[in-house]
Formats: C-alpha cells, sequence, structure tokens
C-alpha cells in the first residue's frame, strides 16, 4: 500500500482526547505563570549544566524502509538545556530526523549521533540495515482510523507498512478515535498494553493471538463477545466497562488477573470468578448480579463495587478481611452484620438499601475516607461513636432524630444529614474539623441554627 496518511488529523484527536481529560480532571494541569514572573523565574533560575548523553541501545538493526525513534537520556535529568543535533554518518543508508527518529535507506551499516547543544556531549549508535526478510510481508489495517494511530507511534505517515514496522510496538493507545474494525492489529506480536476505549468496536478476534498482552482497556465499545481472551494469561488488567456482556466464562483461565472492570454490562452470572484468586480490584457495578456467592475465596480483594446490582444476601464478605473499599450502593440489603470484621475497611459505601440496625459497623474502627449510609431506615447512629477516624459520613433521608454517638466524631470534615427529623443538633457543636455541613430538610430552629454557627466557626460551609 503506497501513500500519505494525514497526521494532522491524529495529532487534532490527540488534542482533543487532553482535553477531554483536562475537562473531567484526569490530565494534569500545570500553572502558567505571567510573562513579567516568567522572566524573572528564568533570570534567578541556576543554569543547570548537561553532563552526559547516551542511548538506551547503542546499535540497533533495521529492514529497509522500516524506521525507529532512538531514545536519549541526558542527565542530569533536570538540565536547564536538552536540546540535541542529530547527525548520520551515512544519510544514504539511514537518515535521521531532528527527533531523532531514523529511517532504513538502503543495505549497509550508518553511525547516528546525538550532540547536546550544552557542552557538545555526544552519544553514538551503530544502525546495522539488512535486507526485508522473505517473510516480512506488508499488512494492511481496513479501519484508517487504527491505521493513522499506528503511523504515529511507529513516525512512518507515508508508504507501505510491513510487519517489522510494528513488531516492537509494546503499548498502543487509541482512545476516542472513531474505530470500528481492530483487524491487523494482530501483526502486534509483542504488544503489552492496548487502550482501544471509547470507539465502536464490536470484534475483538484480532486480539486473540497477542498473548504478551498484559493490560486491556477496551471500555465504551460495543463488545458482546468476550471470548478472544480466553488464551491471553498474562493478562492482569481488564478493563470493559460499559459494553453490551453477558457471558464471561471466557475469563476462566485468566489466572493472573489483578484487576477487572465490569461495570455497566449486563452480566448475571459471576461463577467464573471464583477460579481468579489473584484478582485485587473487581468492579462490577450496573449489572444483573444477585449472588455473589463465588466471591467468597478471594482472598486478595482489597477493593469491591457492586453498586445497582440486585443483591440482598452478603455473607460471603466476612471471609474477605483484606478489603479496604466496598460500595454496595442501590441494592436490596438488610443485614450487615456479616462486615463486622472487616476492620481494614477505609470508605464503605452501603445508600439506598433497606437498613436499620448499623451495629456491625461499631468494630471498623479504620474507616477514614467515607461512610455512606443514604437512603436507609436508621435510627440509631450510636454504633458510630467509635470511628473516630471518619472523615466523611452521609447519613441523609434515615429517620434520625438523636445524634447521639455523633459528637466523638470531630475528625469529621463532610456530614450530611439532610431529610431527617432531626431537631437537637447540641452533639455536633464539639466537631472542630468540619469544613461542610449538609442540615436541609430537618426541624431546626433558628435559635439552634445560629448557636451552632457560633461554636463551628471554622465551617466553610453549612446549609439548613
Amino acid at each position: 500500500m503506497n501513500g500519505g496518511i494525514n497526521l494532522n488529523s491524529v495529532k487534532k484527536k490527540i488534542v482533543l482526547v487532553i482535553i477531554i481529560l483536562l475537562v473531567i480532571g484526569i490530565y494534569p494541569i500545570y500553572k502558567i505563570v505571567s510573562s513579567d514572573k516568567a522572566s524573572a523565574a528564568v533570570t534567578n533560575k541556576k543554569n543547570i549544566q548537561v553532563s552526559s548523553i547516551n542511548f538506551d541501545k547503542t546499535t540497533y538493526s533495521l529492514s529497509i524502509g522500516n524506521t525507529y525513534a532512538l531514545n536519549e537520556i541526558i542527565l542530569p535529568s533536570n538540565a536547564t538545556n536538552k536540546a540535541v543535533t542529530w547527525s548520520s554518518s551515512s544519510p544514504n543508508i539511514v537518515k535521521v530526523d531532528y527527533d531523532g527518529v531514523i529511517t532504513a535507506l538502503q543495505k549497509g551499516t550508518a553511525k547516528i549521533t546525538a550532540t547536546t547543544d550544552d557542552g557538545d556531549k555526544t552519544a553514538v549508535c551503530t544502525v546495522t540495515v539488512n535486507d526485508r526478510d522473505v517473510n516480512d510481508t506488508v499488512i494492511t489495517f481496513k479501519d484508517k482510523n487504527l491505521e493513522q494511530n499506528i503511523r504515529y507511534n511507529i513516525h512512518k505517515p507515508t508508504g507501505d507498512l510491513y510487519k517489522s514496522d510494528v513488531k516492537n510496538i509494546t503499548n498502543l493507545s487509541a482512545s476516542y478515535q472513531d474505530i470500528k474494525d481492530i483487524s491487523g492489529i494482530e501483526n502486534l506480536i509483542n504488544l503489552q498494553v492496548l487502550n482501544l476505549s471509547r470507539n465502536q468496536i464490536k470484534d475483538i478476534n484480532a486480539i486473540g493471538n497477542l498473548t504478551k498482552l498484559e493490560t486491556i482497556y477496551l471500555e465504551n465499545n460495543q463488545i458482546s463477545d468476550i471470548s478472544p481472551l480466553k488464551g491471553l494469561a498474562n493478562l492482569q488488567i481488564l478493563g470493559l466497562k460499559k459494553n453490551r456482556i453477558n457471558d464471561i466464562n471466557s475469563l476462566k483461565g485468566l489466572s493472573n488477573l489483578k484487576t477487572l472492570a465490569l461495570n455497566f454490562n449486563e452480566v448475571s452470572d459471576i461463577n467464573v470468578l471464583k477460579e481468579l484468586s489473584n484478582l485485587y480490584s473487581v468492579d462490577l457495578q450496573s449489572n444483573k448480579i444477585s449472588d455473589i456467592s463465588s466471591l467468597k475465596d478471594l482472598k486478595n480483594l482489597q477493593y469491591l463495587y457492586l453498586e445497582s446490582n440486585k443483591i440482598k444476601d452478603i455473607s460471603i464478605l466476612k471471609n474477605l478481611t483484606n478489603l479496604q473499599d466496598i460500595s454496595l450502593e442501590s441494592n436490596e440489603i438488610d443485614d450487615i452484620s456479616s462486615i463486622n470484621n472487616l476492620t481494614k475497611l477505609n470508605s464503605l459505601i452501603l445508600s439506598n438499601n433497606q437498613i436499620s440496625d448499623i451495629s456491625a459497623l461499631s468494630q471498623l474502627t479504620n474507616l477514614q475516607f467515607k461512610l455512606d449510609l443514604e437512603g436507609n431506615n436508621i435510627t440509631d447512629v450510636k454504633p458510630l461513636k467509635g470511628l473516630v477516624k471518619l472523615q466523611n459520613l452521609v447519613l441523609n433521608s434515615n429517620k434520625l432524630s438523636n445524634l447521639s454517638g455523633l459528637d466523638s466524631l470531630t475528625n469529621l470534615q463532610i456530614l450530611e444529614l439532610k431529610n431527617n427529623q432531626i431537631s437537637d443538633i447540641n452533639p455536633l457543636k464539639k466537631m472542630s474539623r468540619l469544613q461542610y455541613l449538609f442540615l436541609q430538610g430537618n426541624k431546626i430552629s433558628v435559635d439552634n441554627q445560629q448557636a451552632l454557627k457560633k461554636a463551628l466557626l471554622q465551617l466553610k460551609n453549612i446549609y439548613f
């Protein structure tokens, strides 16, 4: 296949991804100083000189027509001027661009030199160009968006793509790229990390033989059949959020799996998970699960998310003593006695269930980050008095009139008590670290409101 691929469209999509990540708060945002302050900072900053430059590989072999991005290592890592000039001893054999991307032109050997602008430090890589192997055939990708991303990855915007061009790709990230067909990806035989989230992929057969894969993200696609994953025994992280999956039996042999995300699918039977003893984090939110007994022997589990299912019986949780974070929001639970020995819990979400007795929580003295009990039938919060590390407590929409027991929770920073039957708020006056307090939908007098405001001067926001 010949002809150019427009890399500008790939770059635009990457910029779009960064913008989206900025909006949702994932991509880091760096502070920009004004020009005056920036000038002053440059003026006052000590000049740190380059001490050395090296390559991660001092020799490399390519077939004619292949490209490769050399990786230079400049020390110290915080050197002020890391600019580099590139040159080739035989540009007719191997050419190099300003970014250190080399292209093999004809059989032979060339030395590629990187020279630092600061101090003229040099590093040399000897590149050998060989004739193309008879088995090194041209490969094609039916989906042009996938092809563009692969070309961008290997710095080859035009020309035929060969197996040898892609064999060294170990990490491919192509989310938000409107990819529909991943055929051709089977040629990335050394792929270890694959991110194809937020595309329009239905068929994943092409990844079935990529046995070096350790991490796969395929969230927000249209996948229903995950049987091609069954042979990927090296998988440790698998993200399949928001697809159309109802059968997960193909996961049976993935014994190295540590992190599994199947939230927002159509799964009802999770019996296969009992085989996956190395699971560390499992997200099954918003499925059709009622029976979680298959989780009882997963002793390595530390993070478990089961929101919005049809779960009533959680007795097996008593075995999962390494759990640190669990969410059971929006199920049908009325008995939580089995969690009284989960003393490593740091966060517990039990909102929107049918719980009235919370005495089992009295033993969970390591709860610190959050305890959410909103939307239950709780009348007595005295069992919480020993949870002195707790910082965030949510008790909205219960049947509370008496807050006795909460006065000992002096590390609380956020307390939500909306829509209860509270009139006496004196137990709250000792909460010297409280920053946000929500009391809407109660029967608190104006005098009591004013008295509480005077007692808690550190409050940033209080709502009556």
